[in-house]
């Protein structure tokens, strides 16, 4: 099983308890140092790809699980990401994040005994994926 297909599953169950995850335990459990720069990219650009993916089969943001510790939710590249998506009305970050998180544990709730619905692709850099949208 590739590691993303793990995390996925990990932020599945996450969502279904209603709960959010830290990102440090995310790195973790992929094997990341989040003291290197380039595995603070892989991280962002598995999450991107988990939500990439989430959003166009019409599911909210998974990767809404996944916060900073220090400050209770997710970092700048998860609101860029929505942004992108164009999924952000709202007037601030903070706003939109308690209410993507809302629709994430609703959601995941709904499925508590339903097979989790993903399958394994490689990861993409942002820039790919905005050029075949």
């Amino acid at each position: 099983m590739s590691t993303e297909t793990i995390l996925y599953n990990r932020l599945t169950e996450v969502a279904r308890l209603g709960r959010t995850i830290g990102r440090d335990e995310v790195a973790g459990l992929l094997g990341l140092d989040l003291a290197s720069p380039a595995d603070r990219k892989d991280l962002i650009r598995i999450l991107d790809n988990i939500s990439y993916k989430e959003n166009a089969a019409g599911r909210p943001l998974l990767s809404a699980v996944v916060v900073l510790p220090e400050i209770g939710y997710p970092g700048k590249a998860f609101f860029l990401l929505a942004r992108e998506l164009g999924l952000n009305h709202f007037g601030d970050d903070r706003s939109y994040y308690y209410y993507e998180l809302r629709q994430v544990h609703e959601y995941w709730r709904q499925r508590q005994h339903q097979p989790t619905p993903y399958t394994y692709t490689p990861a993409v850099e942002r820039s790919e994926v905005l050029v075949l949208r």
